[in-house]
């Protein structure tokens, strides 16, 4: 492939996985992989309460830093509920994220790394309606750790190969369509 020339870097917000504090289970690992193997920069933060999650988007989406335009994939990792990410103590659910975001993930992909989060097609519709987002992609069902890792991570280089959100779906499905469906992996766009 020859050089891009569009930039689709990754900003993170992880959730903790674990009530046990001990346990240090994270994304970065696979975040490291795509960052240096696939030449992107990625920005990966934490965060637990509704508050944290706004201020942290809006530095992103709304901040006076021109660099942080170049992070085109918003990749939220949580655990998930029906049409909800869960924070741990707060969940936030994808109507509320519509009111909170309100056009400012225009040309932006939304990606949802937490189980049954976008399982309503309404709910995803609004939320890329109202946030103009350029797509919501993330999982329909409950889905395991390791496995939707791994799925994301060939999401994640799909959208550095191809500009278009349509090719990127006909190559995952080409390439990728039994994991697909095994773990409800859905690209709306």
């Amino acid at each position: 492939m020859t050089k891009r020339d569009y930039i689709r870097d990754i900003f993170c917000l992880e959730g903790d996985w674990d009530e046990n504090l001990r346990n240090s289970g994270t994304i970065a690992p696979a975040l490291n992989l795509l960052e240096k193997n696939c030449g992107i920069e990625v920005l990966h933060k934490t965060c637990s309460t509704k508050k944290e999650f706004k201020s942290r988007i809006q530095h992103i989406v709304n901040g006076n830093q021109k660099s942080y335009s170049r992070f085109q994939i918003i990749y939220l990792a949580f655990h998930g509920i029906d049409n909800e990410i869960d924070l741990g103590v707060e969940s936030i659910s994808l109507s509320k994220l519509s009111k909170y975001f309100s056009e400012d993930f225009s040309n932006r992909i939304i990606h949802f790394g937490s189980c049954k989060t976008i399982s309503s097609k309404e709910n995803v519709e609004e939320l890329l309606r109202n946030t103009e987002a350029l797509a919501v992609t993330g999982y329909s069902k409950d889905i395991d750790f390791i496995p939707s890792t791994v799925m994301d991570i060939l999401f994640f280089e799909e959208c550095q190969n191809w500009k278009r959100i349509e090719t990127i779906e006909k190559k995952m499905k080409s390439k990728y369509g039994q994991l697909m469906n095994d773990l409800g992996f859905e690209i709306y766009y």
